[in-house]
């Protein structure tokens, strides 16, 4: 039990974050009651083994290091999450025309942003959903929207601060994650994500068409309570600009394409170097 809330919060030390009780609850591996993780949570404190921090309403956890400077922790913290603040405030011209163009259903923050509390360096993961057969459509008006605003990132650039990094496309007929990403990682990574907006509840019918997730964090059930929602898959056809916004983009993808995973439904421009080091943490809880 001690093990395993450890190892959690290892993880987390990844993103350099320091998680509440809630938030261990629902990463925890095995079905539990959180009043026994708050209890092994106070044993751990007692033991010096983690360090319990109070702030923004609520307690905060993160391992025991020496020398610790408990305010200047979260001056930090609070600092980086002004900082996330900041950058999605000037990426609000871009998300208000995503939204207004009519077959972009959804966008959501990603990655280690959706903790709201990263650096000034990093830059903006976004996950896009598309009306159905419309995700090449989609991809185009995002990238196009993206680079005259000045926020598109370029290719084989590590460091793009404030830019949006457009790494993952769906189409709203396929919500389901393919087996091979059916993982950990990807898993808590849906938990994690941070809606921006979301027309026609996509992310509960991301949550419902993904069940798997519970394999790994059983006690994240209370975040697929069955809502009312348009879950139904249907048929489309796709126009002819679809069409050749596909044979265009594949064309250029194709020129560089490495480890991406590409179907008529999903597009996985994913940075797997990082995957695989945080599924090693992940898998050991």
């Amino acid at each position: 039990m001690e093990d395993k809330v450890l190892r959690i919060l290892k993880y987390f030390s990844l993103f350099d974050y320091s998680p509440s009780l809630d938030e261990i609850f629902t990463l925890f591996p095995v079905k539990i009651k959180k009043s026994k993780i708050a209890k092994t949570l106070k044993g751990l404190v007692e033991k010096g083994k983690i360090i319990e921090l109070s702030f923004q309403d609520r307690q905060r956890y993160l391992l025991f290091r020496e020398n610790f400077d408990e305010k200047g922790f979260i001056s930090s913290f609070l600092r980086r999450e002004r900082i996330t603040r900041s950058k999605l405030e000037k990426i609000k011209v871009y998300l208000f025309l995503l939204s207004k163009v009519p077959f972009i259903r959804f966008v959501t923050l990603t990655g280690s942003l959706a903790t709201l509390a990263r650096g000034k360096n990093d830059d903006i993961d976004l996950f896009i959903v598309s009306a159905g057969c419309r995700m090449w459509t989609a991809r185009f008006f995002s990238i196009f929207l993206a680079f005259i605003l000045g926020l598109k990132r370029k290719r084989g650039i590590k460091q793009a601060p404030n830019k949006v990094c457009l790494n993952l496309f769906f189409d709203e007929c396929d919500l389901r994650i393919p087996k091979v990403k059916q993982t950990a990682y990807v898993a808590q990574e849906i938990l994690r994500m941070r809606p921006l907006f979301d027309k026609d509840k996509i992310y509960q019918r991301i949550l419902l068409a993904n069940k798997w997730i519970l394999e790994f964090f059983p006690n994240a059930v209370f975040m697929f309570e069955k809502k009312k929602t348009n879950n139904e898959s249907f048929p489309c056809s796709r126009s002819l600009l679809e069409r050749v916004m596909r044979s265009v983009q594949l064309f250029f993808i194709n020129r560089h394409r490495t480890t991406e995973l590409i179907s008529d439904t999903q597009l996985w421009f994913y940075p797997e170097d990082f995957e695989r080091i945080a599924a090693l943490y992940l898998n050991s809880i």
